[in-house]
């Protein structure tokens, strides 16, 4: 290095040398001596420079361990939690001593290094120099970063204290050039340090070098409090563990530049080179961070995130269980989300049946900077607020360029008034005043829920994003919503990127049961985990919480159904444990359970979601009067927002999750008759509401013959233009609808979607000044054919109806029953696949989510080979997480034995794959008996075999099943026809014992990578 710098230096004589710590490996005394005699003096002589121009700081390894007490250090860990403490310390000279003796060594080399020309002592912990380099005068501040170093452990816990920064950047703040030395980069301070530290740094102008990371990473950081040029060096280390490298900085006031030389070892060379795998030509160059006015809107980062965290504390399921909101932020909150470039339905079947050609996750948080807009889609309750939250908040750490803010979507926000007036109160949550009429900052604006449902007030939002480009939107969206989304934002020429959240994964759950119950064991995962799988539960961030919540409390929960979990989850917020009028208010478990219920009923009636807080005072006073009680409503409203069951914000009382809101109203149905009748004169409307009232029962017969006669009337209303043997003519070629007559009445359906009627600007607003908003309009009755507006929902709440009604007595009723929804199934596939061959709207989807994926051009073939049996392959899992259910074994079986039904590929097709996706015992067997039925069906054929290929792969069978499996694969491999072997393992006319061992060994291969991964 010191042969390489002189080499420079022939050109460009160097004015400073900075060494950013670590100077010494353990901060004892003879290391400092061997560090002066290798380094710091071979360093003025070739470089010509004398000890005032070189800034040494201390790094982690200049503290002597042996030093450090660890009792004093548990106190210091546990007082020094916020700036007024840090400072308290810092402005105490003697206890501040104490607590910096681990760095005595170090000090006393300093004095001895330094003693000819010493720097100013800038109390309570820097150095300072002040420099004149030509005309240029330079500060510079030597900052201690390393006094609260103990440990391996130090990442979040070390501090400045901004009593230090400050008094050092006060020292130098009239020098023309500011320069900053400290070892550790700021993310490794405590967060409340670094909001104040880089606060500062960034407000004053400064060049900061760094080090610690052992890797150079030169970056220049320009947000709303200033700017700063952050240049992390890297190290010189005795072993290649490390890449050895330093950097040369050169900074001109005259161009205002500063040009960072980034130099590393090449040990084959055994020189020093151009890094160019850091920066092209290893250089990289930035503006040199100069006096001048910046608007300095925002908040330093803690206000931000606080404001952040406290909206997360309002929704995040998390928040139930830890009882003291002031220690908790957005990361103890919020699970951290994996993004899909694909609705996890399609990502599902695209994994299923080729697995290295399925994309893997994006980041939402770059595709956030990169895009205008980043539309968020998921399925309703898979946590989208508070995956829109959580982006917010890591964009912030990661950007924080531009300020973040959150609102819901109002149809008003077609009027740029609205929309900004609810961004400035959205800011002001978060620590930013912005006045009416004040330009709008540099945002990222999350909207949550953007109701696509009225084409009026759509236009007038995308309007709104197309006029501000300089602002970036991230919005938040349901079901097929996205599509239109997409289609608007197309049309009005704006840069987006959808990102698709999926169920949560092994890991989400794992953090999530870390940050519920603070439990890391196996057992409570796998448990967790177990209950999931055995009764089909969706992995939704409510619905997992409360089954953690529940397990963690030793319950059993092994027979419990969706309704069962949420109640038994409902009754725990609701103190169903507790002695009777723990609170003094005369309200036991079951009074606030049935006022609950009163009160879902009389939000489910109006159509609304909150109710205005004197509206729901009186209200309630009245629901005592009726049952001749008195007490305080205001108190007992007060009790259940506390307990966070109710939330209380701008727009009155209501649940605070919708799926509580679908409870209580389900319980409503079963206290109260009248309530019961009204939703069941529009079942499909209430279907929240129907379904928990089924789930809570389990035994209501007439609760599900009811819904069934329903769905009838609207399978009739269908007619004749979609049946079953339709799917019989469903081609695995594309354009195989071109040729089919048949379809022609179909396809006409398939083109034509509903929207509301359009409204402009002034009617719009004189609507949402006089009415109430109505409902949300569900997800499956949103930008689809008319076709399927009535028969999606239909089928979900038949399908969810009969898996509620596993105490009803009637196995036939039931076998019914499911072969109506099975064959509702068909019927939407078929309208389905039909829809992509005629737009081929997946594989677009899929070639481009592969594209941005990088897979390469392998991957892109297997997908198309694969494209045409994607979309029959999602229905078929779709349906089965819908209608699965371990109580439907013996139902099934009596469906699967129907030869009548099975006679139809459709029928037969959904029905085996239910079987084997539950995985009752004798799937592969059944699925056997589906290939020789069905096999001149191309889909059929191909589907049973790729689906076998992947289960024997990842050992879903046990036993004889496993060999049943096996079996069928071989006997699979040789009556297929040669085009359609794709996923064959071995060439046509191998032995079978040759092909059972290959199969094996394909078995063996996948465990292996699995178990890798």
């Amino acid at each position: 290095m010191l042969a390489d710098a002189a080499n420079f230096a022939r050109e460009r004589p160097f004015d400073l040398a900075v060494v950013s710590g670590d100077l010494a490996f353990a901060g004892k005394q003879d290391e400092y001596a061997m560090a002066r005699s290798v380094l710091l003096d071979p360093l003025q002589t070739q470089l010509d420079l004398a000890p005032s121009q070189i800034i040494l700081t201390p790094g982690n390894h200049d503290v002597d361990r042996a030093m450090v007490d660890e009792f004093e250090e548990v106190g210091l860990a546990h007082v020094l939690r916020d700036r007024e403490r840090v400072n308290g310390l810092l402005d105490q000279s003697a206890r501040l001593a104490v607590a910096c003796r681990r760095l005595a060594t170090w000090e006393a080399f300093c004095e001895t290094f330094y003693a000819d020309d010493p720097p100013r002592s800038s109390p309570p912990l820097a150095r300072t120099w002040a420099l004149n380099i030509g005309s240029t005068t330079v500060g510079a501040a030597a900052l201690n970063s390393a006094w609260r170093c103990s440990g391996d452990n130090d990442r979040r816990q070390l501090l400045l204290g901004d009593r230090q920064v400050k008094n050092a950047l006060d020292a130098i703040s009239d020098a023309d050039v500011r320069l900053v030395v400290v070892h550790h980069p700021t993310d490794w301070l405590a967060s409340f340090d670094e909001d104040l530290a880089r606060g500062l740094l960034e407000q004053r102008m400064t060049i900061v070098f760094s080090g610690h990371e052992h890797t150079a990473d030169p970056v220049s950081q320009m947000s709303t409090r200033g700017q700063a040029v952050y240049s992390r060096a890297g190290c010189l280390y005795e072993t290649h563990e490390y890449r050895n490298a330093y950097n040369i900085v050169d900074i001109d006031p005259a161009t205002g530049q500063v040009e960072v030389t980034i130099r590393a070892w090449e040990q084959q060379r055994r020189a020093f080179d151009a890094a160019v795998g850091v920066a092209a030509n290893g250089r990289v160059t930035f503006a040199l961070p100069m006096d001048r006015l910046l608007p300095i809107v925002a908040p330093t980062y803690t206000p931000v995130l606080q404001g952040l965290g406290d909206l997360a504390h309002e929704m995040s399921v998390v928040a139930d269980r830890l009882p003291d909101r002031a220690d908790t932020s957005i990361d103890d909150l919020l699970v951290a989300r994996r993004f899909w470039p694909l609705p996890y339905a399609e990502l599902a079947a695209a994994r299923e049946l080729d697995d290295s050609a399925a994309p893997g996750p994006v980041d939402a948080v770059a595709a956030s900077s990169d895009c205008q807009v980043v539309i968020v889609s998921g399925d309703a309750e898979s946590g989208v607020t508070s995956a829109l939250l959580w982006l917010l908040a890591q964009h912030f750490e990661r950007h924080d360029e531009r300020f973040p803010a959150y609102v819901r979507y109002e149809r008003g926000f077609s009027k740029v008034q609205r929309l900004e007036r609810a961004v400035r109160q959205a800011a002001g949550r978060l620590g930013m005043t912005l006045e009416r009429g004040e330009d709008l900052p540099l945002m990222l604006l999350a909207v949550d829920d953007v109701d696509v449902g009225h084409r009026g007030a759509l236009e007038g939002f995308t309007r709104y994003v197309a006029d501000h480009p300089d602002q970036h939107f991230l919005l938040g969206s349901h079901g097929e919503d996205h599509t239109v989304l997409a289609e608007r934002l197309s049309a009005r020429g704006i840069a987006f990127e959808r990102v698709f959240l999926g169920p949560f994964g092994r890991g989400e759950v794992r953090e999530l049961i870390d940050k519920l119950v603070g439990n890391k064991s196996p057992e409570l995962l796998d448990k967790v985990l177990e209950v999931v799988l055995s009764q089909q539960l969706p992995r939704s961030p409510f619905v997992l919480a409360a089954l953690v919540a529940v397990l963690s409390e030793e319950a059993d929960v092994a027979t419990l159904n969706v309704s069962g979990l949420l109640d038994a989850y409902a009754k725990w917020l609701l103190g169903g444990d507790e002695p009777a009028d723990l609170g003094g208010l005369g309200m036991d478990y079951r009074r606030r359970e049935h006022l609950l219920g009163w009160l879902a009923a009389k939000l489910v009636r109006a159509g609304a979601r909150r109710i205005a807080r004197p509206d729901a005072e009186r209200a309630v006073l009245d629901y005592f009067a009726a049952k001749g009680w008195t007490s305080s409503s205001a108190r007992i409203l007060d009790s259940l927002v506390a307990r966070r069951v109710l939330v209380e914000d701008a727009g009155g009382i209501g649940f605070r999750h919708p799926a509580l809101l679908h409870l209580f109203a389900g319980h409503a149905m079963l206290d109260d008759q009248d309530f019961a009748d009204e939703v069941m004169q529009d079942c499909f409307t209430y279907r929240g509401a129907v379904q928990h009232a089924a789930g809570l029962r389990r035994s209501d017969r007439g609760l599900l013959l009811a819904v069934d006669d329903a769905f009838q009337a609207v399978l009739e209303r269908l007619g004749d233009d979609i049946r079953a043997d339709m799917f019989d003519r469903v081609s695995t070629l594309p354009g195989w609808s071109k040729d089919e007559p048949d379809f022609d009445q179909l396809k006409a359906a398939v083109a034509t979607e509903t929207h509301d009627e359009t409204l402009n600007d002034e009617q719009l607003d004189l609507l949402y000044d006089q009415v109430d908003v109505p409902p949300r309009v569900p997800i499956a009755e949103l930008a689809l054919p008319p076709l399927l507006v009535a028969l999606g929902p239909a089928t979900g709440l038949l399908a969810s109806v009969l898996r509620s009604s596993e105490l009803v007595d009637d196995v036939a009723l039931k076998a019914d029953v499911l072969k109506r929804v099975l064959h509702a199934w068909c019927l939407l596939t078929i309208v389905t696949v039909l829809r992509e061959d005629q737009t081929d709207e997946l594989g677009a989807r899929l070639q481009e989510a592969l594209r941005s994926a990088g897979l390469g051009a392998d991957a892109m073939d297997r997908i198309n080979r694969l494209a045409e049996l994607l979309i029959v392959f999602m229905m078929v899992l779709i349906a089965s997480g819908v209608t699965g259910s371990p109580h439907l074994e013996i139902v099934l079986k009596r469906v699967l034995d129907d030869d009548e039904f099975m006679a139809s590929s459709a029928h037969a097709l959904f029905a085996t794959m239910l079987f084997a996706n539950l995985g009752f015992r004798g799937w592969p067997q059944r699925l056997a008996d589906l290939y020789v039925r069905h096999r001149e069906h191309p889909l059929i054929a191909e589907l049973t075999r790729l689906y076998a290929l992947a289960s024997y792969r990842q050992r879903r069978a046990k036993g004889q099943d496993e060999r049943h499996l096996e079996n069928f694969l071989v006997d699979a491999h040789h009556s297929a026809p040669r085009g359609r072997r794709a996923q064959a393992v071995a060439r046509p006319g191998t032995t079978r014992s040759a092909l059972v061992a290959q199969l094996r060994k394909s078995r063996d291969d996948a465990g292996r990578a699995r178990s890798r991964d």
